[in-house]
């Protein structure tokens, strides 16, 4: 639609005409100029962009890749973030649902019994459950045996 009135447009014209900011209008344009849909081509020197008349795609949809811009890396940072919360809640689970079918049980067999339980669903290291058993003797939903420190028992 912005070729309508220029045979050559710059990415800051169309970004004044979209009120938008010109890094969100370049990774658009983009993605328009390349990979499998090259409906626009770019003059290099200036970073214009015109439409490509010679354009005849062979699909009759097309599929353009999805804009990247800078501001993207900052969401994806969050996502492993949010996936460790989720597999300390799957861990915290595990744990207390061992527990309460054993009772008592040391720390190497509940770490045993957790990882068999979880391997399927997710990949988790024995540091993490041992990390996890910590939280849960603090929200006092275990605690060592008294004799034997590596030994926790179950709270009902």
């Amino acid at each position: 639609v912005q070729f309508n009135d220029d045979e050559t447009i710059s990415v800051s014209q169309v970004a004044e005409r979209l009120h938008a900011e010109d890094s969100v209008v370049n990774a658009a344009l983009e993605t328009l100029s390349s990979g499998n849909c090259k409906g626009l081509l770019v003059q290099a020197k200036d970073r214009t962009y015109r439409v490509n008349t010679r354009f005849c795609p062979k699909a009759s949809r097309l599929y353009p890749a999805t804009p990247t811009t800078p501001d993207q890396p900052k969401e994806t940072r969050e996502v492993p973030r949010n996936k460790e919360m989720d597999y300390n809640v799957q861990i915290d689970a595990a744990l207390v649902r061992t527990m309460k079918a054993r009772r008592t049980l040391s720390e190497d067999d509940l770490v045993k019994e957790v990882t068999c339980l979880l391997g399927p669903t997710c990949k988790v290291d024995s540091s993490a459950i041992r990390g996890r058993v910590g939280g849960l003797v603090e929200r006092e939903y275990l605690h060592p045996v008294s004799d034997n420190p590596a030994v926790f028992a179950y709270i009902p």
